[in-house]
């Protein structure tokens, strides 16, 4: 343990140590920017936000990035009034930049759900994704009202490949299938009380 104080700078600031305790006293009235530096000597992350950082693989980092599933499609307007005027899912993105370069982006619970046009033969393409309609693939999405959402679906005649049903494994569920043969799996979490008991194979 320190008995007596370690002098950064005589003139400008003591570090005493004393009974185990870090304190800091200006000796003298130097001007700020002095004392400032004096810390930075004895600290190096004062004033660069090290202290603070969040690193890029933190979670609190990556719960702000983004998250999309993305397809081509070849029924590509089709494809866009399911997601905008069936599911009446939020359009957050769209572009139309040639007919082999179009796209529309959904929001779809905590991600995106970006639905591309398939090129025109012949068309030659910068991207580096599989131009393919999806295969082997489906999407699971929470929403607020499950039971709500399976009403619309059925009052609009949409395809539906599971009825609405309660789950043991906590949700209350439908799926359907949207114009390129994608099943889409819709859920709600059931209240504790509701959660059936699974059956006994």
């Amino acid at each position: 343990m320190w008995s007596a104080p370690i002098r950064l700078n005589p003139r400008c600031l003591a570090l005493d140590f004393r009974d185990g305790r870090k304190s800091a006293r200006l000796l003298t009235s130097h001007h700020p920017a002095v004392l400032f530096q004096a810390l930075r000597r004895t600290s190096p992350s004062i004033g660069t936000g090290m202290a603070t950082k969040t690193s890029a693989s933190s979670p609190a980092s990556l719960s702000k990035r983004e998250f999309r599933f993305s397809y081509f499609t070849p029924i590509y307007d089709q494809t866009v009034a399911f997601y905008r005027d069936s599911l009446k899912l939020p359009l957050v993105d769209s572009w139309d930049r040639n007919p082999s370069d179009k796209g529309s982006c959904f929001r779809a619970a905590s991600g995106l759900i970006e639905v591309l046009t398939v090129p025109l033969p012949g068309e030659s393409t910068e991207h580096l994704w599989d131009d393919r309609p999806p295969q082997g693939v489906f999407v699971v999405m929470e929403v607020d009202n499950v039971e709500a959402m399976y009403r619309q679906a059925v009052a609009q005649g949409l395809p539906i490949k599971h009825k609405l049903a309660k789950q043991s494994w906590g949700h209350e569920t439908f799926s359907l299938v949207e114009p390129n043969g994608l099943v889409i799996y819709m859920f709600s979490h059931l209240p504790p009380d509701a959660v059936p008991a699974a059956e006994q194979g």
